[in-house]
């Protein structure tokens, strides 16, 4: 009796090892994670009637449903008190911080109005004070049915004064709007 009581319990055990051990691997390596891709450079460029904007563009790299974006973009830089370097964050108001669903590309954009905290801000202001840009993104990836996130950043030299973004799709032969990856950072400097 105690001899099949062993053996039944080291078989139950090793099903159990095996299963617990497939479905630590599966969960490992089936975790979704999004594939966005960011500009190379953010972009002081004119926005509104004779204003400027701080802009950056994303995209899709997979060919999935993303909705109910959420972004959050946190302006950083060095600042000197009491003779100590400390560092200050800002968070960036966006003229949109939610996005249904992205088919295309999202340019992001901070105008550079009143409200900003860094509307007067000059590019060797930038670099002195090693100022960067924080982006984090929050998504729901449709395929996955499940919560992604994404994040980048940018450093002062990354920074492009007065450029324009050239667009990033095109129409084919049937008149459909194709996105074409490759030109998702591409610009034009403003004479």
């Amino acid at each position: 009796m105690i001899p099949n009581t062993i053996a039944a319990l080291e078989s139950m055990m090793g099903l159990l090892a095996f299963a617990l051990a497939t479905g630590l691997l599966y969960g490992r390596f089936s975790r979704p994670s999004a594939k966005i891709m960011y500009s190379r450079n953010v972009l002081i460029a004119p926005y509104r009637e004779g204003g400027k904007g701080l802009m950056f563009r994303l995209a899709n790299e997979r060919r999935n449903i993303l909705i109910d974006l959420e972004m959050e973009v946190v302006f950083s830089y060095n600042d000197e008190e009491n003779g100590k370097t400390v560092r200050k964050f800002f968070q960036l108001e966006l003229e949109r911080t939610r996005v249904s669903i992205l088919t295309l590309n999202w340019t992001v954009v901070h105008p550079l109005d009143e409200n900003s905290p860094i509307k007067d801000i000059i590019p060797e202001e930038l670099e002195r004070r090693q100022a960067g840009l924080s982006v984090i993104l929050k998504t729901f990836d449709d395929t996955f049915s499940q919560t992604v996130h994404s994040r980048t950043s940018y450093q002062y030299d990354d920074f492009v004064w007065d450029a324009k973004f050239k667009p990033a799709f095109e129409r084919d032969e049937t008149g459909r709007i194709v996105l074409d990856l490759s030109r998702i950072s591409a610009y034009d400097i403003i004479h």
